[in-house]
């Protein structure tokens, strides 16, 4: 009775590894085909090409430094007002 279970056990495993493994490949041609076409060709890809020198015609590089300065300098200015604002809350409560 053991063999006979053990064979059928045997018998199974074999005819799912037949029928899975070419559904696997199936799949996987599958998954590799809609790769291939979420990307566009080459000649979409020119066709569509962004033009970046018009991206930062405005921006002059010294104008970029000087508002990272002034953001800088603001957010110390606001961070000691909140400090100054809990030390002064911080005494009232006391």
């Amino acid at each position: 009775m053991a063999l006979v279970v053990i064979g059928l056990v045997i018998l199974w495993k074999i005819l799912v590894w037949l029928i899975i493994r070419p559904f696997r490949v199936w799949l996987e041609n599958r998954r590799m085909w809609a790769r291939e076409r979420n990307v566009a060709d080459e000649e979409t890809m020119a066709r569509y090409k962004v033009d970046d020198s018009k991206l930062f015609k405005d921006s002059v590089p010294e104008n970029v430094e000087q508002r990272i300065r002034d953001a800088l300098l603001e957010k110390k200015l606001t961070d000691q007002q909140q400090r100054h604002h809990q030390l002064m809350g911080d005494k009232g409560k006391k």
